[in-house]
């Protein structure tokens, strides 16, 4: 695979949705809202806009349009009058090709325009300052079904792809995708899905931020199925859920979710900072692994920290060198499991009213620490990074030394926040900074 093929988005420049030529002297029949130019609308966008402004000063009221009918290759019917009552001869629209210079103005329309790059895949990118806002779901009709060898991506940018812009994306009520294909997603701000979830595609979300907007949803994942790295996914909605069903999520920041991250079988959580939660983990299925996660909750919650496993039938999760703070309401639990969990340890345990309460456990490898005070640094200014005065998670992660010949010494600890110096060299963990 080569390099991808740029196309871009813009939203802020009044450009089209629809490709076509360039042209002067469109004739527009108001009473009708009928725009004739021989030849000049080659494709059936019924849905698509359209920029139409008066080569000569006349009626048309400057703007985006949307076309209504496409009749045929000479003809299309707007959905609102362009003319304002009055007809015009002299109807101009300048065509746009998805060009940084010349973006389109939606990523469905991006989508319908380009033509599928089925080697290398497709990369959409959407300029950051003003939000794309779709008008449905996107959908892959006229694009067609992207591959694991040739991807759709869709990143934001500010001027170039891949400088690193967070582009915005507003889906106005609806899911943002389908889930039958592959796209990936990169440097954005999503949100607004309605009272559906909100992304659910078979790719990967990297470095974005995803929240419900301004809507209202219920009961609903923000991200579903996604592998998710390194995102703040925040504001689900009642009872909902921030990241379900992700394969992977590692280094997300997870804030003011129902649930923070929803594991199913052989999904994975590791690294991630989940704050103020009523459930912050949970494992839905067999064999989830919670790895080296942050889960704190400032608001005496009576909930669960890390749910090993809610269904007395799933068994054999792992839940190792995770920190749980702050589950302090009547009946709170750090970490609570129905179900088996294969293998339990070096958890560092804090201000929760019950530490654990626990099902069968196959594997208990002990270690689990109860700090005299809170391990980090600042919890409610949202630095999770570790503070070296309280023991208990500095230096304690499992193993202590690998198993086998080398004899390597390990220094991690406990949690998503790696201390930046361990005692001795050891095992290079990554460190992140997050905050909300």
């Amino acid at each position: 695979m080569g390099a991808v093929t740029n196309t871009y988005v813009d939203y802020s420049v009044l450009g089209n949705d629809y490709n076509h030529a360039t042209f002067t002297d469109g004739a527009y029949t108001s009473a009708t809202k009928t725009l004739v130019k021989a030849g000049a609308f080659t494709h059936n966008k019924a849905g698509h806009r359209i920029y139409l402004s008066s080569n000569d000063g006349g009626s048309i009221v400057a703007g985006l349009y949307t076309i209504a009918t496409w009749t045929d290759a000479d003809t299309i019917i707007l959905a609102t009058d362009a003319g304002a009552g009055v007809d015009d001869d002299a109807a101009k629209c300048i065509q746009h090709d998805g060009t940084a210079a010349l973006p389109w103005n939606t990523i469905q329309g991006a989508m319908d325009l380009i033509t599928r790059d089925a080697v290398n895949g497709d990369q959409i990118n959407v300029v950051a300052g003003t939000a794309v806002v779709n008008y449905a779901t996107l959908n892959i009709t006229a694009y067609g079904t992207p591959a694991e060898g040739a991807p759709l991506l869709i990143r934001g940018c500010t001027a170039i792809a891949n400088d690193g812009g967070i582009g915005e994306i507003d889906c106005n009520g609806a899911a943002l995708a389908a889930a039958t294909w592959v796209m990936s997603l990169c440097d954005l701000e999503i949100h607004n899905f309605g009272n559906n979830n909100g992304i659910t595609t078979y790719g990967s979300i990297v470095h974005c931020e995803v929240h419900k907007g301004a809507s209202a949803p219920a009961g609903k994942a923000l991200i579903t199925t996604c592998q998710t790295i390194g995102c703040y996914v925040h504001d689900s909605g009642g009872t909902g859920t921030g990241i379900s069903n992700p394969v992977i999520a590692a280094y997300n920041y997870v804030y003011n979710c129902p649930t923070g991250i929803g594991l199913t079988s052989y999904n994975v959580a590791m690294h991630n900072i989940v704050v103020d939660c009523a459930i912050g983990i949970t494992c839905n299925q067999d064999q989830a692994s919670v790895i080296g996660n942050t889960v704190y909750n400032s608001l005496a919650s009576t909930g669960v920290g890390i749910h090993g496993s809610i269904n007395a039938s799933y068994t054999r999760t792992i839940v190792l060198n995770n920190i749980v703070e702050g589950y302090n309401g009547a009946g709170g639990d750090g970490i609570y499991s129905i179900g088996d969990i294969g293998l339990l340890g070096y958890n560092a345990l804090y201000s929760n009213t019950n530490p654990e309460t626990l099902g069968d456990v196959h594997f208990d490898l002990g270690n689990d620490t109860a700090p005299a005070a809170s391990p980090f640094t600042n919890a409610v200014g949202g630095d999770f990074s570790l503070d070296t005065t309280v023991a208990g998670a500095i230096d304690t992660a499992f193993p202590f030394t690998w198993y086998g010949p080398a004899g390597t010494a390990n220094h991690a600890d406990m949690g998503a926040v790696q201390n930046p110096a361990g005692a001795a060299a050891g095992i290079s963990m990554p460190r992140v900074r997050v905050g909300h």
